[in-house]
């Protein structure tokens, strides 16, 4: 009987570590990675962690409209607040997140809202959304680094592994697609319903008739205090409230699209693909997107606000 007892003993081992590896394939992950960062801003992720165009991108990029604001994502102490040549507007923060300290960093934003030594909450506004430094598009860059940051980054791990909320890509949250029609914001009549407001049709010229508050249009120029809602029609911008369009570079991630110093005019430089940048005009087949660039309507989807 020896051998079958010898033989249930080893069975019994056997299901044990079955059980055993069926209990650690069901961890949660936080037992390989904890859920210790929040979100820093909102928008969809446009570039991973890892190997990008043959360089390693040490952080992950948050497409969003300059302006959005950014926040600390774990309670801890700024270590630095400074504009940087390639990093523009950062922040930096160090935490001490159970016996570990860590590093976040915050970059190419248009404004900072803390300053070095402040201490700062989990979730408390630290600057906003840009495209400062060496940056083609409105974005927040994102590091975490395990221990502090220097400048080989050779602390640096993907945030997405210690982060406890879901981020969805860029390419899964692609906007609606709007038709190109040349509008590029809209205006809301500020008077209420019922009331008219006079339009003309050259900015101060010749009255053209009125329209009703309440109501939106579609912006199609701008000259001065004036805003062209079509139809050769233009109201003054003191009657109206006006909401800018948002542009989308329609293209994968990882690739960059032309940008023009003018419509059909000379190369200026390339932007990544999945970006967001504001619309401030559209000319000829174009979208202007600020700073003297024009990019092909056809690689832009217009986002209606």
């Amino acid at each position: 009987m020896k051998p079958f007892v010898k033989l249930g003993r080893v069975f019994s081992i056997f299901i044990a570590v079955l059980f055993f590896i069926g209990v650690l394939a069901n961890m949660p992950s936080a037992y390989a990675s904890q859920a210790i960062f929040i979100k820093p801003t909102e928008g969809q992720l446009s570039s991973s962690f890892g190997s990008r165009n043959g360089n390693m991108h040490f952080g992950i990029d948050f497409a969003a409209s300059t302006g959005t604001p950014v926040k600390a994502a774990a309670a801890g102490t700024v270590s630095r607040s400074y504009l940087s040549q390639s990093y523009g507007n950062a922040v930096f923060i160090r935490h001490t997140i159970n016996g570990q300290v860590w590093e976040t960093v915050y970059a190419h934003m248009s404004s900072r809202a803390v300053t070095e030594g402040q201490y700062v909450k989990a979730g408390q506004l630290i600057g906003k959304v840009g495209s400062t430094g060496d940056s083609t598009g409105s974005h927040l860059h994102f590091e975490t680094h395990k221990g502090t940051w220097n400048i080989d980054k050779s602390n640096a791990v993907n945030p997405l592994d210690y982060m406890g909320t879901t981020v969805t890509t860029a390419a899964a949250a692609k906007p609606q697609s709007n038709p190109v029609d040349g509008s590029w914001g809209t205006v809301k009549v500020k008077f209420p319903a019922g009331y008219g407001v006079n339009v003309y049709a050259t900015p101060g010229g010749a009255y053209k008739g009125r329209v009703l508050g309440g109501h939106a249009y579609k912006v199609y120029a701008k000259k001065g205090n004036w805003f062209n809602i079509g139809s050769r029609t233009w109201i003054k911008a003191d009657y109206v409230t006006f909401t800018q369009d948002t542009g989308y570079v329609d293209y994968p991630a990882g690739y960059k699209v032309n940008v023009y110093r003018s419509p059909n005019g000379s190369f200026k430089e390339r932007v990544n693909g999945q970006m967001y940048f504001k619309v401030y005009g559209y000319k000829n087949g174009f979208y202007d997107i600020g700073q003297s660039r024009w990019i092909p309507a056809s690689h832009v989807v217009v986002i209606r606000h």
